[in-house]
């Protein structure tokens, strides 16, 4: 009896959830950047090259997905302000080490990533990091 009651509530849900897809993709800003140096998001490693990067504000989360057939990963994410400027990737940068901290979508909300342990442990060791954007025009440094 609980298992029929467990699995009709596992039904439902996925019912909700599935429903609500079309719901929320409206609310995705999707954008595509060429990342010329392997990074990390997260707790996930990526080697340079073609990105597609989707934020999704309502879920606090960002897709981060190779081009190719390379590494994909969904992100938590906090908000990090408005943008009224162009598309852009945040990273911080000890040594050669990079790590993305921020996406930028055009026109709307930025995301924050949080530190990862690498990221802790790398700044732990070092200096304070350079701060790098990618733009659809290319890197670039700026000031935090």
């Amino acid at each position: 009896m609980k298992s029929l009651l467990l699995r009709t509530l596992q039904v439902i849900a996925s019912g909700i959830a599935l429903l609500s897809l079309p719901l929320c993709a409206g609310q995705d800003h999707l954008f595509v950047l060429q990342v010329p140096f392997d990074f990390m998001a997260g707790n996930h490693q990526f080697p340079a090259g073609g990105y597609t990067i989707t934020s999704d504000a309502s879920a606090g989360t960002v897709l981060v997905r190779s081009q190719g057939e390379g590494p994909a990963a969904f992100i938590i994410t906090y908000p990090a302000g408005e943008n009224k400027e162009q598309v852009r990737l945040v990273f911080n940068r000890y040594g050669d080490h990079y790590f993305l901290s921020q996406v930028w979508p055009a026109g709307v909300a930025g995301r924050g990533l949080s530190k990862s342990r690498q990221e802790v442990e790398v700044a732990k060791a070092g200096s304070r990091p350079e701060v790098l954007s990618i733009v659809a025009s290319g890197p670039r440094k700026t000031q935090r």
